[in-house]
């Protein structure tokens, strides 16, 4: 501790915390920013289940990262969130030929993948139906001026051919 401030320090090697006491927790608390005193999060002891362990922040917790805290993960009482401010979101996967999956609740109680960015096959493939609202349009060809649209305005239903060449409707028999 020094005049203004109290550290824990170390200078040589590794700087361990740890507590050994069965299901017990490392718990940080600070100032709420109202004089009261919040936890901010935990190691949660309790909950570690071999291979996993937990740490928690309790709901309303934001992790915020970027000097403005232009990214930030948290949890409201019934909503997760990845929020990005600033710049562009973006979810990469690096391992050779993976995918990445969006998958939620499918009306029964189980988890299913609803989209798949398939790395192996270079394909995106839906797993479940696509729905458009009203004026909505499938588009198809260039990404200014879209070649091909498909859609319903409420009342009716067009599959537009506005670009070059000709719409062409075939099929095998």
């Amino acid at each position: 501790h020094d005049a203004s401030n109290s550290y824990i320090r170390n200078t040589n090697t590794n700087l361990i915390i740890k507590n050994e006491y069965d299901d017990g927790d490392i718990i940080f608390e600070s100032d709420d920013g109202s004089g009261n005193i919040a936890e901010y999060f935990r190691l949660d002891g309790s909950q570690a289940s071999s291979p996993y362990v937990y740490t928690r922040f309790p709901d309303y917790s934001v992790a915020a990262f970027g000097n403005g805290n232009n990214l930030q993960v948290y949890h409201t009482d019934t909503t997760g969130f990845i929020a990005e401010y600033e710049g562009d979101l973006k979810i990469i996967n690096h391992a050779n030929d993976s995918d990445i999956q969006l998958m939620s609740d499918d009306g029964s109680g189980s988890v299913t993948t609803y989209l798949r960015l398939d790395g192996s096959h270079n394909k995106m493939i839906a797993y479940k139906d696509i729905h458009f609202e009203d004026n909505i349009k499938a588009r198809f060809g260039n990404y200014a001026t879209a070649d091909l649209e498909i859609y319903h305005d409420g009342n009716n239903s067009y599959i537009k051919e506005q670009g070059t060449g000709v719409l062409y409707i075939q099929g095998s028999g």
